[in-house]
């Protein structure tokens, strides 16, 4: 069960939030925790859909169970909204070989307003295993179903593992997802377009930065940019105009010399290495 999960940072209940150990030390401000879960309640829910799901005695309430619990888990890894998790036709917007889910727009069949998200190999092979499974017949079909009783039934799990009612709601998990992306450093032009949004801003209206957030965030980017110009050793910037292939040792000694020769010195191979002697002597 627990393979299905992502391994993701835990979002903190601040607001800013820097990941200073990625090379390009980006910063998120995450909304209050009330605004958002982070990713220990989510893996809290999830585990309460799941113990859920196999808990009933009833071999005909399973399905049903296990169908809410599918609808779920792809909100909860895609970032779908509920109506377009119900609007799957499960054998054919499911790929199982590349472990990939499409959304498709208004029209059905429109490409434009269509969108394929990756998920996980081992969240695929479960979907898959639970809507082929021999036991649910034909139940697993199709995953439509009533939205307001998929919505009752995540307000009653997010009740049962101790969040607020309305943080259990489909639109806060998809919120959610979209944070939890952008603090794994998912670039926000690909966190908008996995969530559908028609522009940037509609992604970038889930994170909100203070003054003194963005003072911090440009202070941050001037002193690290100040220390790589000044006290970097091994770190310069430049611009590589040739690569040329061949023997490192053979070009040194042809390149030195070459240079020797034009500076009025004889080049001479020493047991220490190179030396340059003038035409008269050594130096």
């Amino acid at each position: 069960m627990n393979s299905a999960r992502k391994d993701n940072p835990a979002l903190s209940g601040h607001r800013l939030s820097s990941n200073r150990d990625k090379t390009h030390g980006r910063i998120v401000a995450v909304p209050d925790t009330g605004h958002c879960l982070d990713t220990i309640q989510l893996d809290r829910l999830e585990q309460s859909f799941r113990e859920w799901a196999g808990s009933s005695p009833r071999a005909d309430v399973r399905p049903a169970r296990r169908r809410i619990l599918i609808i779920f888990l792809l909100i909860r890894y895609t970032g779908a909204k509920l109506n377009e998790v119900l609007a799957l036709n499960p054998s054919a917007d499911i790929d199982p070989k590349r472990s990939t889910v499409v959304f498709r727009g208004a029209g059905g069949e429109k490409k434009s307003h269509s969108r394929e998200i990756q998920i996980s190999e081992a969240l695929c092979h479960e979907i898959q295993t639970t809507l082929t499974d021999p036991t649910y017949g034909n139940a697993m079909s199709q995953l439509a179903v009533d939205p307001a009783f998929v919505r009752r039934k995540f307000y009653e799990r997010a009740q049962a593992c101790g969040l607020a009612k309305r943080q259990g709601g489909p639109e806060m998990i998809r919120k959610s997802r979209a944070v939890e992306l952008m603090r794994g450093n998912v670039p926000l032009p690909a966190v908008q377009m996995i969530l559908g949004h028609s522009t940037p801003n509609l992604t970038s209206a889930y994170v909100t930065f203070s003054a003194d957030e963005i003072q911090e965030v440009t202070r941050r980017f001037v002193e690290r940019e100040a220390a790589r110009r000044t006290s970097a050793r091994n770190s310069f910037f430049g611009k590589i105009q040739a690569v040329r292939r061949g023997d490192i040792a053979r070009r040194r000694y042809r390149d030195f010399v070459t240079k020797g020769l034009a500076a009025g010195k004889r080049p001479e191979l020493t047991g220490g290495g190179l030396s340059g002697a003038p035409t008269a002597g050594r130096l």
